[in-house]
Order: structure tokens, then sequence, then C-alpha cells
């Protein structure tokens, strides 16, 4: 998970983009740069730039700060403090490969600037980027040796890649430095795991949990570690995925492992679990649903800005021709592309009523169904759509959804496999095939699948 930095973070980089020498430590913001002459139109320029940027800084408005940093710094190129927060301002707004860029130019000028190679390792990984990655925060050990997010970046780095006792040494000299982080020891937990320690592990989890009760993800790797011991201890990991579920209602990742651990229970006897799993599991697919399928998705336009004054036109033209399925079709649309699905269901059957019967109304009517909960008839329209040659990828995936959140399992992976028979990297698709096999009991086979999709977070 990307840490960001505060707007108060920001805000004090920005100052020193105003007064360089108070915050270099050297009194030269500019290296060898050409110096502006004093009251300069550049110079004025390039401070007003910064000024209106702290503002936007404040306000959050990153796309506003970054254009005028940019505007800085054509003005005064060589202004490094500007530089480095042009590049928070790009990761804080998710622009992470332009903030790579301006982070590289500013190492080259501040080599040896940790907080530089920190947020440069850490945009690298988010970036998937791992070799690069792991140079950074090489490169930051190097001049930090004692300090603990050092250390804890390159872990997590390590870990990514799969060098697990890279990962665990890593952890480790973290854990020396700042041993009272619940991030660290529980990070170092699952490293332990993941290198074959399970004993260790938990035990890991359970000091981190001593520690913080409420570190929700220790007890999600608890359950973890607890099930990779023994499967009859199931009981001991639903307790403790209970806990995670109970304290992040809305955690995607915790939900799916409560159900892994009832579907485990109840293959050991425990009837309770049984019953429990079912409803565990059409949570799993809500909270799923809410994430990678927001309302709207699925409808064939985008929402106008003003969506009410869009209706009240349409509504009227309708008032005065009641019959025209294009008019009504059109407000479905809208309506489906606002979120209000429930409206667009009965605008949408009426046209499909008055006979009209495309491939897109079909696909839009199936995705409208399947956002207002009308399962079984959101998985008869997307049926028919993806008969057409002209479906959209978009629509074949919503019928495997629908098939899914239909509890028709073994039709929703058939599905899936289709799909990924024409397109192997097809990540929603392969999220999607993974939860019907962790439906079907294929528990190990369907995670390992859902978190390669990028699902388990």
């Amino acid at each position: 998970m990307r840490r960001r930095a505060p707007a108060s973070s920001l805000a004090l980089l920005v100052a020193c983009a105003l007064v360089p020498a108070a915050c270099d430590g050297t009194g030269d913001a500019h290296d060898d740069a050409p110096v502006l002459e004093l009251g300069s139109d550049a110079e004025r320029e390039a401070a007003e730039a910064l000024r209106l940027a702290e503002r936007l800084v404040a306000a959050r408005a990153d796309t506003e700060a970054a254009a005028q940093l940019r505007i800085a710094l054509e003005k005064d190129p060589r202004n490094l403090h500007a530089r480095l927060l042009l590049a928070r301002v790009l990761v804080s707004a998710r622009k992470d490969e332009e903030a790579v860029t301006e982070l590289r130019a500013y190492l080259e000028r501040r080599p040896r600037d940790e907080e530089a190679w920190s947020l440069l390792g850490t945009t690298l990984h988010v970036l998937g980027r791992l070799d690069e990655a792991e140079q950074a925060f090489r490169k930051l050990v190097e001049l930090a040796g004692r300090d603990a997010d050092a250390w804890y970046g390159l872990g997590r780095v390590l870990y990514a890649k799969a060098d697990y006792d890279g990962a665990v040494q890593a952890f480790s000299r973290a854990e020396r430095w700042r041993a009272s982080r619940a991030d660290i020891r529980s990070e170092l937990g699952l490293a332990l795991l993941a290198q074959g320690h399970p004993e260790q592990s938990e035990a890991k989890q359970r000091d981190v949990l001593e520690r913080d009760p409420n570190y929700v993800i220790a007890h999600v790797r608890l359950g973890d570690a607890i099930l990779a011991q023994s499967d009859a201890r199931a009981d001991e990991a639903v307790a403790a995925f209970t806990a995670a579920v109970d304290l992040a209602p809305r955690d995607a990742v915790a939900a799916l492992q409560l159900y892994r651990g009832l579907r485990i229970a109840a293959a050991h006897g425990n009837e309770t679990a049984a019953g429990e799993s079912d409803r565990r599991f059409r949570r799993v697919l809500e909270l799923h649903e809410h994430v990678q399928m927001p309302p709207g998705t699925g409808a064939p336009h985008r929402a106008p800005r003003d969506v009410d004054a869009a209706e009240r036109t349409l509504r009227e033209a309708l008032a005065a021709a009641p019959d025209d399925l294009a008019l009504r079709r059109r407000l479905a649309e809208l309506l489906h592309a606002a979120g209000h699905a429930d409206e667009a269901v009965a605008e949408y059957e009426a046209v499909l009523a008055g006979g009209v019967r495309d491939t897109a109304l079909l696909a839009a009517a199936g995705a409208a169904h399947l956002a207002s909960g009308r399962l079984e008839r959101a998985v008869e329209l997307l049926g028919e759509a993806v008969q057409f040659p002209d479906v959209t990828p978009l629509a074949r995936r919503l019928h495997a959804w629908a098939l899914l959140r239909a509890d028709r399992r073994d039709e929703a992976q058939a599905a899936c496999e289709r799909l990924l028979a024409a397109d192997p990297s097809d990540r929603l698709v392969h999220a999607i095939h993974g939860l019907a096999l962790v439906r079907a009991d294929r528990l190990d086979e369907g995670l390992t699948e859902i978190a390669a999709a990028g699902w388990l977070r």
C-alpha cells in the first residue's frame, strides 16, 4: 500500500522552495544555475507560481499545483526544491511515471537526499518496477543504515520479488531500529510464513496484536499462519479472520479469507461454518463488485455533468411522446450511467417490451439488472447479448460475473475460460475465474489466481 505525504509535508516543501537556504543546509538552492537578476520578471513569476502552488497543495488540488510548479521550473529550472515538491505532488495525483522522471532529475543533482531515494523506491514499487525499486532502497540503506523505513521499504520490495530470505533479513533490520512498529513486525511475520516458518509467523502476529488489537491485517495474517500449520485448527483461524472482518467490514481481503476459513472448518465437521460460508461468499462478491464494478458500469455513455437537468429534459420530452422508444432508451442509459439502477431497469424493460433487441441494449439492460441485484434476469439478458458477434468484452465479463453472482459457478468458470482463451492477460476475468474456483472449494488454486490478478492487496 503506497504511503502518501500529508498536506503539511507538501506545504513544508513549498516553504523550502520559497526560502531554499533555510531548508537546504547549504544556502544554495540552484547549485550552478544562472543567477536571476534581483527583481527580474522571471524571478517574480517563479515566486508567484510557487506561492500559488502552496495554496493549491493546501487545497489538495494536485493537478493545478503541478501546473504551477511546472511554470516555476520553466522560469527557474534549477530550483531543486520546487522539483522535489513537484515529484511529491505527482505521486499524490497518482502520476507515478512522471514523478519518477522528476525524482531522477532531482537525484542527479542531490544524490544523497534520503527522502528522495525513499520516494523513488516507493513509487517504483507501486509501478511494479521491482529491480529499480530495489536499487533505490539499497542506495537508501547505504545512506541511512539505521533508518527503519529504509530497511522496511527494501523488505517489501524483496518480498514482492519472492526473495523471502532477503525480505526476512531486511525486515529484521527494520525491527532492530523500530521494534515498536506494528507494520514492520507484521510484515516480518508474513515473510517468515513465506519462508516456511509458520510457527514463528504466528508468534509475530500474536505479538503485534498484543500491542495493537485493532491492527486488521495482523488478524488476517494470524489466520493464515494458523492454517499453514494445520487445517484442524480452522476454528482458530476463523476466529482470527472474523476479528478482522468485525474491525473492517468492507475489507474484501478479510472477507475472502474468512470464507476460506469457514470452508476448511466445514470440511472438518463444523456444520455451523458450512451454513455461514454461503452468506459470507455473497458478501465477498458484494465487496469486490463495489470496487471493481461501481454503479454505472456497463452503461453505454457517461453521465453528463448536470444529470438532473438532462433527466428533466428527457422526461418532459417523453411526457409529450410516451411511445418514443428512442427517447426512453436515452433516459434508461442516463439513469444507468448516473448509478440509478432500479429506475434504469424499469426504462430498459419498457424499451425491450417495445420490440427493440440489439446487442448494446441487451448488454446495458443486463448490466443494470446486475447492479440492482436482479441476478437471474441479468444472466438472461447478458447471456442473450453474448450470442451476438459484436458484443463488447465488458459485456462478456459482466455475463461471467452475473453467473457467479447467481451462484452458477460452473457456468461462470466455463465462461471465464472461454474469455481467457481469447485474452489470457485479462486480469478482471482471472479474478472472476479465481472466485469461481474458490466457490468450488478449490481454495488455494482460486486464491492464487485472485492474488495474481491484483485483487488481494
